[in-house]
């Protein structure tokens, strides 16, 4: 059984996004010939789940939606699903639709956003392992990774890469 990742990148001081949604920061990261350990973490993902705001900036990113996996979108508002994607909408119990997930893919599920759908999922006690590439800014507003989760999240630290753009890559398996 595949297990439930967040890997995502953040602002030194826990920010994802600017409170407008905003994500250019993370521009000058991208592209260039490392790919942050991406390639093979993705070779195991078998389901993505998001956002509606993080699902609608990835409609207006290049390759910002994989039109061959299966993405969950968390929304209880009325989206239109990319006509070439094989999008679900979900607004309904998240424990019902990750065993539903599993029950269709032995590969991992991808948690990749954004900040309430993250939160959600912690409370609820969803996610496997986090991998979190941490960028060597601090943005001082934004959008929340983790808010206010109302109680502690135990975490083992199971590695850690330092790049050379400065981006320090860490791996924490959640403790239930």
């Amino acid at each position: 059984m595949g297990k439930v990742i967040l890997y995502i990148a953040s602002s030194l001081d826990g920010y994802i996004a600017r409170s407008d949604g905003d994500i250019s920061w993370l521009d000058k990261y991208q592209g260039g010939e490392e790919d942050y350990g991406y390639s093979d973490f993705y070779k195991n993902v078998g389901a993505s789940i998001m956002g509606s705001n993080t699902y609608e900036k990835a409609l207006t990113l290049k390759g910002g939606i994989d039109n061959n996996m299966p993405t969950y979108v968390i929304t209880h508002r009325k989206l239109k699903p990319k006509a070439d994607a094989r999008i679900t909408l979900y607004s309904g119990n998240l424990p019902e639709m990750i065993n539903d997930i599993q029950k269709k893919t032995a590969k991992n599920i991808w948690l990749v956003g954004g900040g309430q759908v993250t939160q959600s999922f912690l409370k609820e006690g969803l996610i496997d392992e986090i991998i979190i590439s941490t960028i060597p800014l601090i943005l001082e507003e934004g959008i929340s990774l983790f808010g206010n989760t109302r109680e502690e999240i135990n975490l083992v630290l199971t590695d850690t890469k330092a790049y050379k753009s400065g981006i320090v890559q860490t791996q924490y398996k959640v403790l239930r």
